[in-house]
């Protein structure tokens, strides 16, 4: 779970496939933030 925000946050770029697959994450396991 950690690991996923982690490399969402820390990345100065996030294209449009890891926004989608965050927020497919955060569906499936109820995780918000």
């Amino acid at each position: 779970k950690h690991m996923v925000k982690s490399l969402a946050t820390t990345r100065p770029t996030v294209n449009a496939e890891d926004v989608t697959q965050l927020e497919k994450f955060r569906e499936d396991f109820g995780q918000e933030g």
